[in-house]
């Protein structure tokens, strides 16, 4: 054989494959959410390549190099794990390929077709008979159609079903394949009063959507399955915010920000946790090995619901700001929501860092009760504040009297009063937390909030 040697010289430009890295915070994998370029497209240094989300924040991520996207591995929706590649980045560096040799057959040593194999195997090509051209407007069997030579579709087996049910088949519109009357047609209508069977046609079943969880709901879904490890109990209460009311009426014309009840319970959950540190802390370690990391400061979380979903912002050092300075966190966490209308909030990754207990609103949407869900973040307890009602109650004054007017019907009736009621239901790590100490807490908060003067006493 007649051996040939093909070299060749390819320059192939350097790709270099752009891997997610760890963003912190313990996570492992993000979720794509828009990509900010294409494929083709150009790059400089830190320019935005992805939007991501993880369970914590969105996240904006920039390319460490300069060139030209040519893949891109995930589309929007899709999750991609830390250490796995984003896209791939040709920098418009060459490198030479190494001079290959192949031996080639020269013409007259190449092998003979494979028409000639073919040939020399079979002889002489095979003949093939066609096939009668069929009637597509006849292609139903002669027997579907009925004796009488109605424009009746079935089967020999459906037309005796009929004919032993007395049922006439021109009076049933066939649900099969086109217009066939099956058996189950027959079944149908002789389960249908008689003056419902002519003209009557089942209702077609309705489609059921499938959507993917994806988000911030997904992100949610990933939370609370792992939530389920956590032992909860719950503590409710009902607080009198009628004097705490009262302050914040008072309050309110001496600052531009809006004040309203939930800075000032806020506050007073400040001032319990300096009695009670335990809810100051955080879960930390290992199952086998779980520590307690007593923060410094009073970090508290509030939950606030958007279109995309509930977010749970930080209000840091609570413990170092009054009351209308957490004012002003809260309301610019409220315009950021707002701002955000149906696409996602602008949190930043140090707005959402966990607190060590969560306060969340349920009442700003009517509720009265609930049992919040105590979030995976090593937090120790959360509360959710009911709507504020008026109700007819006893004041602390009265309480003996009303106490023995219902017990002794010779005095006279003791007569309530109205005041402004907000229902409190907190709900605590049980491997961490004892049900005692739950309530002692949330006893010492309820009486900040209803004596506010007493506030006054904890703050000098």
């Amino acid at each position: 054989m007649t051996r040939r040697a093909l070299a060749s010289t390819a320059y192939r430009a350097a790709v270099r494959p752009f891997k997610l890295a760890d963003i912190g915070e313990g996570i492992t994998e993000v979720e794509i959410i828009k990509w900010s370029i294409n494929e083709g497209a150009h790059v400089e240094e830190f320019d935005s390549l992805c939007e991501v989300q993880s369970d914590k924040a969105t996240v904006d991520i920039t390319s460490p190099f300069k060139g030209t996207v040519s893949r891109l591995y995930a589309q929007p929706g899709q999750i991609v794990k830390v250490g796995t590649p984003l896209c791939d980045v040709d920098d418009g560096q060459t490198s030479t390929s190494t001079p290959s040799a192949e031996p080639v057959p020269a013409p007259s040593e190449r092998q003979p077709s494979s028409h000639g194999l073919l040939e020399q195997h079979l002889g002489e090509p095979s003949r093939v008979t066609p096939l009668k051209e069929i009637d597509k407007q006849h292609a139903l069997d002669p027997q579907d159609a009925s004796q009488d030579g109605a424009d009746v579709h079935s089967t020999p087996a459906v037309r005796r079903l009929a004919k032993e049910r007395g049922i006439d088949l021109t009076s049933i519109e066939g649900t099969g394949k086109a217009g066939r009357i099956t058996k189950e047609d027959i079944l149908r209508s002789m389960e249908l009063p008689a003056s419902t069977v002519i003209g009557t046609a089942p209702e077609a079943p309705r489609e059921t959507e499938t959507i993917p969880v994806t988000g911030m709901r997904r992100a949610m879904y990933k939370a609370m399955s792992m939530s389920l490890a956590i032992p909860h109990f719950a503590y409710s209460d009902e607080l009198d915010v009628t004097a705490l009311e009262r302050v914040r009426t008072q309050l309110k014309g001496s600052t531009e920000t809006k004040l309203t009840l939930l800075p000032l319970l806020i506050k007073a959950l400040d001032l319990a946790m300096r009695e009670h540190p335990l809810f100051a802390s955080s879960l930390s370690g290992s199952a086998q090995e779980p520590m307690l990391l007593k923060r410094a400061s009073h970090d508290i979380s509030i939950a606030l619901a958007a279109p995309s979903g509930l977010y749970t912002p930080l209000i840091a050092n609570v413990d170092r700001k009054n009351v209308i300075q957490i004012a002003d966190e809260v309301a610019g966490y409220q315009a950021i929501v707002t701002h955000a209308a149906q696409s996602r909030p602008a949190f930043t990754q140090n707005m959402l860092r966990p607190g060590t207990i969560t306060l969340s609103n349920i009442g700003s949407v009517g509720g009265t009760y609930t049992h919040p869900v105590i979030p995976p973040t090593g937090q120790l307890a959360i509360g959710g504040l009911g709507r504020a009602r008026i109700l007819p109650r006893y004041v602390d004054a009265d309480q003996t009297t009303a106490k023995q007017a219902a017990l002794t019907s010779t005095l006279a009736p003791v007569l309530p009063v109205p005041r402004m009621v907000m229902s409190a239901s907190f709900t605590a790590d049980h491997r961490v937390v004892e049900g005692v100490e739950l309530a002692r807490f949330v006893d010492r908060w309820k009486f900040l909030v209803e004596h506010p003067e007493c506030m006054l006493l904890e703050l000098c």
